[in-house]
């Protein structure tokens, strides 16, 4: 019997060896049909790896593959939430757990429109204030979008404020800015909203500068300030991105000035 126990102790490396070549054998087809555009193929390899060696480098990477192939491939967000909520539950990597978390958070927010689910990631990643998480202004201005569109302006304004406060020099400052005065717009904070409008009406950006004279016509508009209002839209007839918006817009203005004549 003794024989018998030495023998298997003896395989258990052998054993263990031939486990992990068959499992990069097995990474390499998956790699193999990704290239050749086969990708739920890919998928279905990938998946063996994760079975074989669920917690190994290989295996946890085959599982990040999965989800990104279902996300980004195979236009099935469900599943690839799926696979990266498992993702989350094996690793231990703090830099893996917070591109997943952010990566769930996009797919609750742009395929779903989920944004109770989508500001929870993003609270998570918004609490990492360590000096690895370099992209916290980002996950800041991601939270206080999910929050606005939640109708919660409130903590909303609290998440612009922030990035406005702390990350100034930083490239979310005129976004931040541009989102701060939206949300003071939408709860009828108009005069506070005119001016975080009026800063960025000179931005170099010109996307950013037409949306801010577009948010400042909507305020003097709904002050009644009805001259103003028709003229900042003039101003960018030629600039802002949907044209026919501020068309529209000048119009209703245009009718509620006759009207207002007689």
């Amino acid at each position: 019997m003794r024989k018998y126990y030495v023998l298997f102790v003896t395989l258990l490396p052998i054993l263990g060896a031939c486990n992990a070549k068959s499992s990069k054998n097995q990474y390499d087809l998956a790699e193999r049909l990704f290239e050749e555009k086969k990708y739920g193929a890919s998928v279905h390899e990938f998946r063996k790896v994760v079975k074989k060696d669920p917690k190994s480098e290989l295996g946890i990477d085959s599982l990040y593959r999965v989800g990104v192939i279902q996300r980004l491939y195979l236009h099935k967000p469900n599943l690839a939430i799926q696979s990266f909520q498992s993702l989350l539950s094996r690793t231990e990597d703090p830099d893996l757990e917070r591109k997943i978390r952010e990566m769930i958070g996009e797919m609750y927010f742009s395929d779903f429109n989920d944004f109770q689910q989508a500001a929870k990631l993003y609270a998570i990643l918004v609490k990492d204030k360590s000096p690895k998480n370099k992209k916290r202004a980002f996950y800041l201005y991601r939270y206080g979008r999910a929050l606005f569109l939640m109708g919660n302006f409130k903590q909303a304004l609290d998440a612009f404020g922030e990035i406005e406060e702390k990350y100034s020099d930083g490239r979310f400052y005129e976004k931040a800015r541009l989102a701060l005065g939206d949300t003071l717009n939408s709860s009828g904070q108009c005069h506070k909203a005119i001016k975080a409008y009026e800063e960025l009406s000179k931005s170099s950006d010109k996307k950013i500068r037409s949306m801010s004279i577009f948010g400042m016509a909507n305020c003097y508009e709904e002050i009644d300030n009805l001259d103003k209002a028709y003229d900042l839209l003039t101003s960018i007839k030629d600039s802002y991105s949907t044209p026919y918006v501020v068309d529209l817009k000048m119009k209703k203005i245009k009718r509620r000035k006759i009207l207002r004549r007689r």
